[in-house]
């Protein structure tokens, strides 16, 4: 799931979210990968 929002004229934010479900994880971690990933856009016209 995303999220992007203006900022300033044509700069914007953008918040990602992952969770993904790893099957055979090795030994000591867990069976899923949460990412949470930011950004910053600027927009050419």
């Amino acid at each position: 799931a995303g999220l992007t929002m203006p900022l300033y004229k044509r700069f914007s934010f953008s918040l990602s979210t992952i969770d993904t479900f790893l099957n055979n994880p090795p030994p000591g971690f867990k069976k899923n990968s949460f990412q949470l990933t930011t950004g910053l856009s600027y927009t050419l016209h």
